[in-house]
């Protein structure tokens, strides 16, 4: 997704994209607390300018400058609706960027603690 491509660009090392990405992520976590401000933005009743305005009030000084860039292109763009997919995607290139991987491990049965212990020692000894 090019969105996340672009933050992963601009933030200088891992730890700043992992900054952004919080930011992000705790924006999209207030917007599903509040349906009639995630409507606000998302459905694009109110004109671009009105919903920046509201999102520089609400969020500018509780986010990083990426993460606040980000949030004012999707409003501009009426793209908001793709934020998790953006959160999802910029954390996939910071564990690359950082030399890891994301995985998920399935069972076809429930594993008992110690098995879980187990496949989560060997999989980071990898």
């Amino acid at each position: 997704m090019h969105y996340a491509r672009a933050l992963a660009a601009l933030a200088a090392d891992t730890a700043g994209l992992e900054r952004a990405i919080a930011d992000l992520a705790m924006v999209r976590d207030a917007l599903a607390r509040d349906p009639a401000v995630s409507a606000f933005f998302v459905r694009g009743e109110r004109s671009a300018a009105e919903q920046e305005r509201v999102l520089r009030e609400i969020v500018r000084e509780r986010v990083g400058e990426h993460a606040y860039g980000t949030l004012r292109t999707l409003v501009a763009r009426r793209e908001l609706a793709l934020l998790s997919a953006i959160i999802t995607t910029a954390r996939r290139l910071a564990y690359e960027r950082g030399g890891a991987a994301q995985i998920t491990v399935m069972s076809a049965v429930p594993l008992r603690a110690e098995q879980r212990e187990r496949v989560t020692a060997q999989l980071a000894a990898q």
